[in-house]
């Protein structure tokens, strides 16, 4: 699961100049992925899960 948050938090490092097509910015079935691991998760790793939904949700939320 550490791998998961690393690679979206990668991901979503640089959506405006790093995802072309305005579209792909928006990260609302990455939300749905971290909110379903999250139910399988606890302790720390929760925690963990929503440091990743909060940059995610920085990180686009002017991405347009």
């Amino acid at each position: 699961m550490k791998e998961i948050l690393a690679i979206l938090h990668s991901a979503f490092a640089c959506p405006s100049r790093c995802i072309a097509a305005p579209d792909n910015r928006q990260p609302n079935v990455t939300m749905l992925l971290l909110e379903h691991l999250r139910t399988r998760s606890s302790g720390q790793m929760q925690a963990e899960i929503d440091q990743t939904k909060d940059f995610i949700s920085l990180q686009t939320k002017d991405a347009k």
